[in-house]
């Protein structure tokens, strides 16, 4: 389940794409975070337990509220953290949707459905259960019993609902694990409201479906090459101006165990990226953006941390605080819309600063664009991020994208579209992952 990037955040803040897991009872929007075990008062032991746990963030309280289980059910508790990590779907399209639990009893051995959200990306399962995301009705949340430390009570009679909490599934323990497919034998779903956990009967899964990337946007093909001897390879891709007049190209290098984004001065044969408050200067051993279609990537406007879905990542991956590749806003004042650290101004030449354009990364978590320049690292709230153009190529692309979006790629739901067969094999050739 690569799809997701699990970003740290904290306080309540959310970032863009976070997956919404609804509206509470006072009609605000929550999302969907996990929060590490270790961080957490939790009673039960390390190997017993998945590295994360899911929970709700409510951005008014500031904070991620989530179920503490422990080995025995009555000291089950309710707590919650200030520092989690928000679930969303990075820069691919995908779509999310709700599977009703009916089927999935606890009478019979059965299976997780087959695309079910599982925060726990870390390959640790635990050999009895594993947890995941569920949501409640109001009807099925007035049948469910309070548990834990807490007094008996029940929801009040206008209570709408819906409530999204975490739910767990235990495995047969006589069959061994093997995935999503591995035998329950047993449902539970824990949600919280007005301080107290309630159990439900009935509940349904979150669950995705990943759409192909022609679906959304324009497909181009991009790499990373390793300079030789500092020299530019073939379709470099240039997106900077330094204060001289030379042309700056995207480049990367990885620093201090992540892929750092920057630009390359090619009269140096330098790269040059910023880390705490500090630019690095690298004359081998990066690499340089190269990109075949120059003309199907632009530069969006975007301020406090904001990302499109669309926006290319450094790495080529999403994972656990994502960078993206981002540059100062065309033609605004760059020193005066700097924030540098330890208060030392940024130094340009007044006579350049409208036509010069900075390359650097983007980092959401920090809700910023960080510049390398002169030996220090530079801050700014507003930035350009280079992103994928969301076009298709052509009319067959985009009748392909409509009929792929609304059917999720699913074959069945093709099938069952009134359109010629040609054109439903045509639609079937690229299927979600």
């Amino acid at each position: 389940m690569d799809i997701f990037t699990m970003t740290a955040t904290s306080k309540g803040r959310v970032l863009p794409g976070t997956v919404c897991a609804g509206v509470n009872t006072k009609g605000e929007k929550v999302y969907i975070g996990r929060c590490h075990h270790i961080d957490m008062v939790c009673k039960v032991p390390w190997d017993q337990m998945p590295l994360f746990v899911p929970g709700i963030i409510t951005p008014s309280q500031g904070v991620l509220t989530f179920c503490d289980y422990n080995s025995s059910e009555k000291e089950l508790t309710l707590n919650t953290s200030e520092e989690y990590q928000v679930v969303s779907a990075g820069y691919k399209p995908t779509i999310f949707y709700w599977k009703s639990s009916e089927g999935y009893t606890e009478k019979d051995i059965n299976y997780f459905p087959k695309d079910v959200l599982i925060p726990d990306l870390s390959g640790r399962v635990n050999k009895h259960y594993i947890l995941f995301v569920a949501r409640v009705e109001a009807p099925v949340i007035k049948e469910s019993k309070v548990v834990g430390y807490y007094d008996k009570s029940k929801l009040p009679a206008d209570f709408d609902g819906p409530l999204v909490g975490t739910g767990q599934a235990w495995y047969d323990e006589d069959i061994p694990v093997q995935g999503h497919k591995t035998p329950i034998r047993t449902f539970k779903v824990h949600v919280p409201y007005d301080g107290k956990i309630f159990e439900v009967p009935k509940f349904q899964f979150l669950c995705f479906n990943k759409l192909p990337a022609l679906s959304v946007y324009m497909l181009t093909a991009t790499s990373w090459v390793t300079l030789s001897d500092g020299h530019l390879p073939p379709n470099a891709f240039a997106a900077g101006v330094a204060p001289n007049g030379e042309v700056l190209y995207v480049g990367r290098k990885k620093h201090q165990y992540e892929m750092m984004s920057g630009y390359i001065v090619p009269s140096e044969k330098c790269l040059h990226i910023c880390y705490r408050s500090d630019e690095h200067c690298y004359n081998s051993d990066y690499e340089a953006l190269t990109i075949e279609e120059q003309d199907g990537f632009e530069w969006g406007v975007y301020s406090n941390g904001e990302v499109p879905a669309n926006a290319l990542v450094v790495d080529g991956l999403a994972k656990d605080n994502t960078l993206y590749v981002g540059r100062t806003v065309t033609g605004s004042d760059i020193i005066s819309t700097a924030t540098a650290w330890h208060k030392v101004p940024i130094n340009l030449p007044y006579e350049r600063v409208a036509n010069t354009q900075l390359l650097g990364k983007i980092e959401p978590s920090r809700r910023c664009l960080y510049v390398p320049w002169n030996g220090k690292e530079y801050r700014y709230q507003s930035y350009e991020v280079l992103m994928l153009k969301m076009r298709p190529k052509s009319l067959k692309d985009l009748c392909h994208n409509v009929i792929i979006t609304a059917t999720m790629g699913v074959s069945d739901k093709i099938d069952q579209l009134p359109l010629p067969v040609n054109l439903k094999d045509f639609c079937k050739k690229i299927e979600p992952h």
